[in-house]
């Protein structure tokens, strides 16, 4: 059965030369993105979505975070749409047995867009390291895309084209940067501080992950990079979780911050800088900053969103 917004550009209403038309203004709506011309080296997105949402409390004790919306899509349908946009076609959905909804709605994203979707259980939030190792059999060894769900992409072209592109380029895992200008600082709190070496226009070696800060994110007067929870790691870095969760003990969170501290360490830690900008919607400032962006920003896609209402509104017999 073909997805709905093919159907639609093909009812009676929209025959001809609109048929294209309507084709583009319902994409977004119905999450259909192209796939890009990124690697086949990355095929796969792991997205953890076990987390309790403490950042976001008290809201997240009712609605689960990757549930809640920015405009009218949620968290995990714009994490699933943007790794799709990236050429990925599997995405590893790590859950919580409590978050029966999100795995259910992440389904129909995954069915619309064509891509498949594993979810893996995680009984206890024990942490992303954990949440990695407990995907790891359906990861293949390969490089994957990391994607923290909390992350917004307000980007023209796809983050994780680009990200797929620089690991090609290095062998090594890579980072998502994104540019802050002082205008923007006051939505951001101090996750994702680093320091870097300039290797090319966009592309970086991260040389140190800085410690979080309680107020708004440091911001030069020209403007700062600051790292984002999206990535392409392998297997060497899956490796260096099992070495790091030996020192744990087992009813302990497991983080995954001692592998990316050995990474820079060892001067294998990259960053790639993206287009637009990347919003941490995992905090109140930052939510109520990706729906500002949204509504100042992205006027083009509330557009396809009441033309898609009109248009559905007017297929129906």
């Amino acid at each position: 059965m073909q997805p709905l917004w093919q159907q639609l550009s093909k009812t009676p209403h929209y025959k001809g030369a609109q048929t294209q038309t309507v084709y583009s203004e319902l994409r977004f709506f119905f999450a259909r993105s192209e796939l890009s011309d990124s690697p086949a080296i990355v095929r796969r997105a792991f997205i953890p979505a076990a987390g309790l949402g403490t950042r976001l409390y008290p809201v997240t004790r009712a609605v689960p975070k990757e549930l809640l919306p920015i405009g009218s899509v949620p968290l995990i349908h714009r994490a699933i749409s943007e790794c799709t946009r990236g050429g990925i076609h599997e995405i590893v959905l790590v859950i919580s047995p409590a978050k029966q909804a999100v795995a259910d709605y992440a389904r129909e994203v995954c069915q619309d867009l064509g891509c498949d979707l594993v979810c893996v259980e995680q009984s206890q939030p024990k942490g992303v390291g954990d949440a990695i190792l407990l995907a790891e059999p359906h990861l293949a060894g390969e490089p994957f895309v990391f994607y923290m769900p909390d992350e917004v992409c307000f980007c023209p072209t796809s983050p994780i084209a680009a990200l797929a592109d620089a690991y090609d380029r290095f062998r090594h895992p890579v980072l998502a940067l994104t540019w802050l200008t002082p205008e923007v600082a006051p939505f951001f709190q101090g996750t994702g501080r680093l320091e870097t070496e300039k290797l090319s226009d966009r592309h970086y070696r991260i040389t140190a992950l800085l410690d979080k800060v309680r107020d708004r994110f440091p911001v030069a007067e020209s403007g700062s990079l600051k790292g984002v929870g999206i990535g392409v790691v392998d297997a060497g870095f899956v490796e260096l979780l099992h070495q790091y969760r030996l020192q744990v003990k087992d009813d302990r969170e497991f983080d995954d911050l001692p592998a990316w501290q050995h990474l820079v360490k060892t001067g294998q830690l990259f960053g790639a800088l993206t287009t637009g900008l990347i919003i941490d919607a995992g905090n109140p400032s930052g939510f109520a900053a990706a729906n500002y962006w949204w509504m100042t920003n992205k006027t083009s896609e509330l557009l396809d969103l009441y033309r898609a209402t009109f248009l559905l509104d007017a297929a129906m017999p």
